[in-house]
C-alpha cells in the first residue's frame, strides 16, 4: 500500500486577504519503521517580505504483527482482524482495502 503513496499536491489557501502556498511531502524510512512529514506554509507580507513556515513530524509505523504481540505481551489471546469495516469475517490482512 505505501509502496504506491504519493506527496500531496500544493495547496493554495486565503485567509484575510493573504494566499498561503502548503507543499508537503513525506520520507517513508521501512528500515525505522517511519513516516516523516513535512509541511511547509509560504506567503508574502503586506511589506513585500515572502514568510515560511515549516513543521516536520515523524510518526511510527508499526504493523499488525507487532500490534498483535503487545496485545499478547498485556494478556489479550487470540487477536484477529479484518480487511475493512464491510467484512463479516475474518481474514488475513492484506492492506489493499
Amino acid at each position: 500500500m505505501l509502496k504506491h503513496y504519493r506527496d500531496p499536491p500544493a495547496l493554495e489557501l486565503h485567509a484575510d486577504g493573504v494566499s498561503v502556498l502548503r507543499t508537503a511531502r513525506q520520507e517513508l524510512d521501512s528500515h525505522w519503521g517511519t513516516l516523516t512529514h513535512h509541511d511547509t506554509f509560504t506567503w508574502q507580507e503586506a511589506d513585500g517580505q515572502t514568510r515560511e513556515l515549516g513543521k516536520t513530524p515523524t510518526h511510527a509505523m508499526i504493523g499488525f504483527a507487532e500490534i498483535a504481540l503487545f496485545l499478547a505481551d498485556l494478556g489479550f489471546t487470540d487477536v484477529q482482524t479484518f480487511n475493512s469495516f464491510a467484512d463479516r469475517s475474518l481474514l488475513r490482512w492484506t492492506a489493499r482495502s
